[in-house]
């Protein structure tokens, strides 16, 4: 009953910030001890001063002791007072030491991911993983748990379901809206910069083995490698000279038109994802910049030349571009790839071969670095990206450019070099590959 009594007394007086120091005190060591330093003024320097029996007049600033405050109020009608009761009575629960605080949390937390770890499919290995290392998903998962605790489980339960029917699994490949809208009933559910997408990332990451994507461009083509692709109407990449089997293994008769033609065709990911195969070609030319295509397309024009084709990236590669090599690659056709020789160039044409070693490079050597050689200089900082590159005949290039005040190749100064290796018999091999 007098715990009570005190308590009230200190609710009817000015004791709210002395009681919060107090409690943070009890949280803090899971009883009240120490000290507190209690900021005074006129709305609160008379109770103080009451309830210590001390004279704070003219005092900014109180340091109280705990020892200070019990042999206060043994000397007060509360003497018989446990303190640490009229704290808890006074905020009307039990205060959570930090360290009650901490297991509950841990608790909550390993029921979260009891709960996933109980989901079937392929991405339970990746839950576990993700538990078990406490790696970045798992703060960034118990920070949104944090925040909602059922929305982030739904969250990673859809995510979780999603993983599960990647199109990779089914050598498949589907416009991610698509494949979204299928699994989560909204078209947006794993647009980037969502946690959705973070996750979906992650998991596709996870189960590829591969490092998770720094950059844009990056980010699509782990996609991509996952079956997934974003647009695939806009995304396209020039063609010229290239047959193609459609779904039903016959000769695609759009691509026929513009074959026979010797006319450039600009296909995208849903043109391509219908082609099985491509045939009636002995070798394949990708070059990087769109005048180089057009020049070259015109020369092997005029000259009527057969079994060649080719292809431009348009700069870096984007879907349909990866889709059209894979494509290539899958045909068994003897394909080369020819690029821009500076930094930007070097490490797309890095790019291909690391991830296409059957792909061969052409006109890398150091003649044709010569004779694409402009006067333009790279700046330093873009010196600096060659230091990625791993192949060797790339990373020759580099030197070379190095070498020589950092000035950078162009393709559009190799047109004749290029039309010059089509006049060589399609079953040869061109003398000019570097």
């Amino acid at each position: 009953m007098m715990n009570e009594e005190f308590c009230q007394y200190l609710y009817d007086n000015e004791f709210s910030e002395f009681m919060h120091l107090w409690k943070k005190q009890y949280e803090k060591y899971g009883t009240c001890k120490g000290s507190i330093n209690l900021v005074l003024d006129e709305t609160n320097r008379v109770c103080i001063s009451g309830l210590l029996g001390k004279d704070y007049y003219g005092v900014d600033c109180a340091h109280i002791t705990f020892q200070q405050l019990q042999k206060a109020i043994s000397n007060t009608k509360y003497e018989n007072c446990d303190f640490n009761e009229v704290l808890k009575m006074y905020f009307n629960h039990d205060i959570l030491t930090n360290k009650n605080r901490q297991e509950q949390e841990q608790m909550r937390i390993q029921n979260i991911f009891k709960h996933l770890l109980e989901q079937e499919g392929k991405s339970q290995q990746w839950i576990h993983h993700i538990y078990t290392d406490h790696d970045s998903v798992y703060v960034r998962i118990v920070q949104a748990s944090k925040e909602n605790e059922q929305k982030c489980i739904n969250t990673v339960d859809v995510v979780m379901k999603a993983l599960n029917q990647l199109p990779m699994w089914q050598d498949k490949k589907e416009n991610i809206s698509i494949f979204a809208s299928l699994h989560t009933k909204n078209p947006h559910a794993f647009d980037k910069n969502t946690f959705a997408y973070y996750l979906l990332m992650h998991g596709i990451v996870y189960f590829l083995k591969v490092n998770f994507p720094k950059t844009n461009l990056e980010q699509n083509e782990i996609l991509y490698r996952a079956g997934l692709y974003q647009d695939g109407i806009s995304n396209y990449c020039s063609i010229a000279r290239l047959q193609a089997l459609n779904e039903n293994y016959q000769p695609h008769l759009g691509w026929t038109g513009f074959y026979d033609s010797y006319e450039a065709l600009n296909v995208n990911m849903d043109n391509l994802l219908h082609i099985r195969s491509i045939v009636y070609c002995d070798r394949v030319y990708v070059v990087e910049n769109p005048a180089v295509f057009q020049a070259l397309l015109k020369m092997i024009k005029k000259e009527k030349i057969e079994k060649i084709g080719l292809v431009c990236t348009n700069g870096q590669l984007n879907y349909s571009a990866y889709l059209l090599l894979d494509i290539l690659v899958n045909s068994n056709v003897e394909t080369y790839y020819s690029g821009d020789m500076d930094p930007e160039g070097l490490l797309i044409a890095d790019k291909i071969k690391q991830r296409y070693p059957s792909i061969k490079l052409w006109c890398y050597d150091v003649r044709h670095y010569e004779i694409s050689k402009s006067k333009e200089q790279a700046a330093d900082q873009r010196m600096h990206m060659l230091d990625a590159l791993k192949d060797e005949t790339l990373i020759r290039i580099g030197k070379c450019i190095n070498e020589n005040k950092n000035r950078v190749g162009y393709q559009e100064n190799m047109i004749e070099e290029y039309y010059n290796s089509f006049r060589f018999d399609v079953k040869k091999t061109p003398i000019s590959i570097g």
